[in-house]
């Protein structure tokens, strides 16, 4: 749903993967974020998160892991939407249940978030505005 990634209200920060011919990961481009170095990815990127937070107060994360969520510390908002994907069988599911407000299980792919996007967007009032105009 590339379109969902066309609004200039989305900044996504991630890791780059290199696959193969035949649509297999092969390696990580450089610049790896890992949940190590989160704080040290918000200072690398602090013009893009500053640049998509102005006037905002509303935040969405994505994690594989409960600590991903630190990523957001340092960012101030009034409402953050936390999604977890649970892959991990050393924790239990309430675990994540407990950190995220929303949590993706049995390897899961993106459908509840590009669905979490659209409602934004399509709710977004310079959207709703271009609507009453047609």
């Amino acid at each position: 749903k590339p379109e969902l990634l066309e609004s200039e209200l989305l900044s996504i920060v991630a890791n780059k993967m290199n696959f193969d011919s035949d649509g297999h990961l092969v390696s990580f481009g450089p610049g790896m974020v890992h949940t190590g170095n989160k704080n040290e990815v918000y200072q690398l990127f602090q013009g893009i998160f500053d640049r998509v937070t102005k006037g905002r107060k509303h935040a969405i994360v994505l994690g594989d892991k409960p600590n991903d969520i630190l990523a957001m510390q340092d960012i101030p908002t009034q409402a953050t939407i936390k999604i977890g994907f649970y892959n991990d069988p050393n924790h239990d599911l309430d675990h994540y249940l407990s950190h995220f407000d929303a949590v993706v299980t049995d390897d899961g792919n993106f459908d509840f978030v590009h669905e979490i996007f659209r409602l934004i967007l399509e709710n977004q009032p310079s959207h709703a505005s271009a609507e009453l105009g047609s």
